[in-house]
């Protein structure tokens, strides 16, 4: 099946989505390695945060290459992904992570500006 004509708009919020999951994967692995080689105060719960975030950065990186594929089940969840990170944003702001929270808002406001404009919704769905 040929893929349909991304716009600007979808590709650069697929790549911001995909960030956004390699960074959820990459802390997931960062802390399940430092379980297993640090000394945790509660390995269990280390171990299962790591799983989560393993995972979800996983279903986060399957929403990027929908998005890339131009397949409209992805824009859905990634809005409510988008719509997450920004007050983590401004919490970690908030908690004195400038860098991290700004870096997270901009990441939010570009993938949702980027799924929710017209070329994106029409290339999403191009018969209504």
């Amino acid at each position: 099946m040929a893929v349909p004509v991304r716009p600007a708009t979808l590709t650069a919020a697929a790549v911001v989505v995909l960030i956004e999951g390699l960074a959820a994967l990459g802390e997931g692995l960062y802390v399940g390695l430092e379980t297993i080689i640090g000394r945790p105060s509660d390995a269990m719960s280390a171990l299962a945060l790591a799983g989560l975030a393993v995972a979800g950065g996983a279903a986060i990186i399957a929403l990027a290459w929908g998005l890339w594929q131009v397949r409209s089940w992805a824009r859905g969840p990634s809005v409510v992904i988008q719509i997450i990170a920004a007050p983590m944003g401004f919490t970690m702001i908030g908690g004195g992570q400038y860098a991290l929270g700004v870096a997270l808002l901009a990441c939010a406001a570009v993938a949702l500006v980027g799924l929710l404009t017209p070329p994106t919704t029409q290339a999403l769905y191009p018969d209504g």
